[in-house]
């Protein structure tokens, strides 16, 4: 488990009942999230500025995935509906592409198959075009995920020479 203290100081615990202190070298944290094994921490400096977005997968080691100096301090992160949402001292409010990753992609004889690991009970919809200089994208499957990873497979993948394919949360 983790926690916000005070300042950069976070305090974590394996058990719930011992909890530790350490510095997180992330400066003023206010506002920290854990979703599907990530924790999303949001801050700044003291002064009010210092617009900060960082990640880890163990609470421990932090990666700062956006950092504007001149700008206001986060103050807060959620997140649903497949993205993070995080907002600052000034009112901005910063939005997250959707949480999804895709693994296991490839022809075979059945068609072009993926895994898309998600949100369960979220929809996604595979789709497809022939032509990315003037993509005309096209659903393949509109899936609900039930499970958390959920093998999808473009059967049609064989109609064409050339065929691209994204998937989208809604």
């Amino acid at each position: 488990m983790l926690g916000l203290n005070w300042r950069g100081v976070f305090a974590l615990s394996r058990d719930g009942l011992t909890w530790s202190n350490y510095l997180s070298g992330l400066g003023y944290c206010y506002g920290i999230v854990y979703v599907r094994g990530t924790f999303v921490a949001v801050g700044g400096e003291f002064e009010g500025l210092g617009r900060r977005i960082s990640t880890s997968t163990n609470g421990l080691n932090w990666q700062t995935r956006y950092y504007e100096p001149s700008l206001p301090r986060m103050l807060g992160v959620a997140y649903g509906m497949h993205r993070f949402v995080a907002v600052s001292s000034d009112g901005t409010i910063l939005v997250s592409a959707p949480l999804l990753q895709l693994t296991g992609f490839g022809l075979v004889q059945d068609g072009f198959h993926l895994k898309l690991n998600g949100d369960v009970g979220a929809i996604y919809r595979l789709q497809r075009a022939t032509d990315l200089a003037l993509p005309d994208w096209r659903d393949v499957l509109v899936v609900t995920n039930t499970g958390g990873a959920t093998e999808l497979v473009d059967t049609t993948a064989f109609q064409s020479a050339k065929r691209f394919h994204r998937t989208l949360a809604e």
